[in-house]
């Protein structure tokens, strides 16, 4: 084996978590290999990922400091109201029950409403420019550990000498698997829809939940 070559940190997985952990972690001044099994660029075609990321307040400065926010291709839309309804039978129109208002508690909006795929386009090109990031997509590697040090490799040989792996390859990650970190998983017994729509009027930055029993999910099928 020729010998490898060394980064502080190596990313398993290059998803909105993993990729914003590798370009927060070049930002910090270090080296830094980022793998991910799948090609990035098609995940910017519009009809790839109609899913939005609701981003808190709190998180925007790590965005920033990942060098993300001010990449990001589309303009992401404030949360700064919210209403929270619980939804009833009886009802046929159901009041709100609960109202946030942002002034109240602060200047800042209480977060974002970003398209993943605009985070995803921000993502690649920050990794494009990054000296410090070492990208591998589409590739697999194999991960050894040592007492101080792993070693991530790739088919043909080539190498690489992490002091931390992260692993960042989703839910059912083959590395948390292979370093036997155990994993509790709870069934809630819960229904979720999940479907895009469009509005009729202006929805004036208001994000609007509305929770909805058993019973009632049912009648709607």
């Amino acid at each position: 084996m020729a010998n490898p070559i060394n980064v502080d940190v190596a990313v398993i997985g290059a998803g909105p978590v993993g990729g914003i952990l590798a370009c927060r972690l070049a930002n910090a001044a270090h080296s830094v290999l980022l793998v991910d099994r799948a090609a990035l660029p098609h995940m910017e075609r519009s009809g790839f990922d109609g899913r939005v990321y609701a981003v808190a307040n709190g998180s925007r400065p790590l965005l920033e400091d990942a060098g993300l926010w001010q990449r990001l291709p589309f303009e992401p839309c404030p949360i700064e109201h919210i209403g929270i309804s619980d939804a009833k039978l009886s009802h046929s129109k159901t009041p709100i029950l609960l109202h946030f208002d942002h002034p109240k508690g602060g200047d800042n909006p209480f977060g974002w409403i970003i398209e993943a795929r605009s985070i995803r386009m921000a993502l690649n090109s920050a990794l494009k420019d990054s000296s410090r990031i070492v990208l591998r997509a589409p590739a697999q590697a194999t991960v050894e550990r040592y007492t101080d040090r792993a070693l991530i490799t790739f088919a043909g040989g080539e190498t690489y000498s992490a002091r931390l792996v992260i692993a960042a390859d989703g839910r059912t990650s083959s590395l948390r698997a292979s370093a036997k970190i155990p994993v509790t998983r709870l069934a809630y017994r819960q229904t979720a829809l999940v479907f895009a729509i469009a509005h009729e009027r202006p929805h004036n930055n208001v994000a609007l939940q509305l929770f909805f029993r058993k019973d009632l999910l049912l009648s709607f099928r």
